[in-house]
């Protein structure tokens, strides 16, 4: 059982399509263009449409000119951008000097650690010792 669409026809089959009646014209005859073909033909390019006057008046600004207000908006992101990554380089600075911290505080504690475990040992064995001599004292 295949789909069907509401006119009750499977959507695989042949339909008329909006421009069909065009199908035999090329993507370059509909664009305008003659023979030419896709990139590098001998089409010039397309013309642009400068009002009369407009190059000789200098403050009208073009598509292609960037405005004060856009350019004074770009130098005010950069000195948000220099100054957030500023900040994010004190940030890193103040967390390496904390886990720099962190470690030594670590190693001193298990150096503490050693060392504490080391004497109980040096204490157990003593007791063991007087242990073993004040028993062979008394027997």
């Amino acid at each position: 059982m295949g789909v069907v669409n509401r006119e009750g026809q499977h959507p695989d089959d042949e339909q008329p399509h909006a421009g069909a009646e065009d199908a035999d014209q090329t993507l370059t005859q509909r664009r305008g263009g003659g023979g030419g073909g896709g990139r590098g033909g001998n089409n010039p390019p397309p013309a642009v449409n400068v009002p009369a006057g407009l190059a000789e008046q200098p403050n009208i600004v073009r598509g292609d000119e960037i405005t004060e207000a856009q350019r004074a908006f770009l130098h005010a992101s950069d000195e948000a951008e220099t100054a957030r990554l500023s900040k994010e380089r004190t940030q890193i600075e103040e967390m390496r000097l904390a886990q720099a911290a962190t470690t030594r505080h670590q190693k001193r504690a298990g150096r503490l650690l050693w060392t504490m475990a080391a004497f109980v040992l040096v204490v157990f064995g003593i007791w063991i010792a007087l242990l073993i001599v004040l028993t062979r004292a008394y027997s």
